[in-house]
C-alpha cells in the first residue's frame, strides 16, 4: 500500500507470471485487477503500450480496447505493436466466436489504417483465428503483403 510502480514495472511482474502458464494465470489476474484499482495516469504515448501489455497479459479485452481508445483520443495513433497486444489479449481471453470477431474487427482497423503487420503480428493474429481466415481478411481488405512464413505453435 503507497507504493507506486512505475508502468514499465507493472508490465515486467505480469510478464513473469504469465510466462508461468496456467499456474501463473490466477496471479496475473489479481495483479490486473490491483492496476486497474492503482488509478494510473496516461499521458504519453509511451505509458500506454505498457498498460496494454497489462491488459493483454490478463486477457482483459475491454480494458485493452479502452485504451486503445484512450491512446486514439489523446491524439496518438496507433502502432502495430499495439494491435499486436490486442491480438494476444484475445488469444489470452479464449478463443470463442465473439473473442475472434474482436480480433477480426481490430485486424481490418489496423490494415485500413495502412499498417503493413510483421510477422509477429501475423502470427499472434493467427493464433486467434487462423492462418486461413487472417490470409482471407489480408485479401479481402485489398492489401499486398509480402509472403511470410510463419510458424504456427
Amino acid at each position: 500500500k503507497g507504493l507506486k510502480l512505475s508502468l514499465n514495472t507493472w508490465a515486467s511482474v505480469m510478464s513473469s507470471f504469465a510466462s508461468r502458464g496456467v499456474e501463473g494465470l490466477s496471479s496475473v489476474e489479481k495483479l490486473h485487477k490491483l492496476f486497474q484499482s492503482s488509478g494510473p495516469v496516461l499521458l504519453e504515448r509511451e505509458d500506454f503500450h505498457p498498460a496494454m501489455q497489462l491488459a493483454s497479459e490478463a486477457g482483459d479485452l475491454e480494458h485493452v480496447a479502452d485504451l486503445l481508445h484512450d491512446m486514439v483520443c489523446k491524439g496518438f495513433e496507433p502502432q502495430e505493436d499495439s494491435y499486436t497486444l490486442v491480438f494476444k489479449a484475445c488469444r489470452r481471453h479464449g478463443l470463442d466466436f465473439s473473442t475472434k470477431s474482436f480480433a477480426e474487427k481490430y485486424f481490418c482497423a489496423m490494415m485500413s489504417t495502412g499498417i503493413e503487420p510483421k510477422a509477429s503480428t501475423l502470427s499472434e493474429m493467427d493464433k486467434v483465428v487462423g492462418k486461413p481466415r487472417r490470409s482471407f481478411l489480408t485479401q479481402y481488405l485489398g492489401q499486398r503483403i509480402a509472403p511470410m512464413e510463419i510458424n504456427d505453435q
